[in-house]
């Protein structure tokens, strides 16, 4: 069976889906209710929804039912003191790419694959092979953000 593949990018720092909370909150009238949400709010949904609208830009609006293989790349932001004051250069020592700090790297994961529900395939059990990185910036100039390319069998 022939494979399909698409490469997209989404800009901006990104957003891991950490655990959901709940508590109970008392209405008006007296009755209890369970309010949910994700650690990350607002963010993490403004995240999510770029990641699914950079994917149907590449991917369309057929969705697979076959297996699918996920490779992800998360490039986090460095710490000023990284570079050196002029010209932003990297200080000697600090060329290291590995991202060792937070978030999760599985938090960042369930982000992506939960936005790409519904875009790319009809449930993230579809997905039967994930290669993801989380590094630093290669440089100042370079922008934080994702890169992903989505592998999936075609009829």
């Amino acid at each position: 069976m022939p494979e399909r593949s698409v490469s997209f990018a989404v800009r901006g720092a990104p957003i891991p889906q950490g655990s959901v909370t709940a508590h109970a909150t008392r209405r008006k009238d007296g009755t209890l209710f369970a309010a949910v949400h994700y650690a990350s709010g607002t963010k993490l949904h403004a995240w999510r929804r770029a990641t699914s609208i950079a994917a149907r830009q590449v991917w369309g609006d057929d969705l697979t039912y076959y297996p699918v293989r996920l490779h992800l790349i998360y490039w986090m932001g460095r710490p000023l003191a990284h570079y050196r004051t002029l010209g932003m250069l990297l200080r000697p020592g600090f060329d290291q790419i590995a991202h060792e700090h937070p978030p999760d790297l599985d938090k960042l994961v369930r982000a992506t694959m939960d936005a790409l529900t519904g875009v790319v395939y009809e449930d993230d059990k579809q997905v039967t092979e994930l290669r993801a990185h989380k590094l630093y910036v290669p440089s100042y100039d370079y922008p934080e953000g994702l890169e992903a390319t989505i592998y999936a069998v075609q009829k």
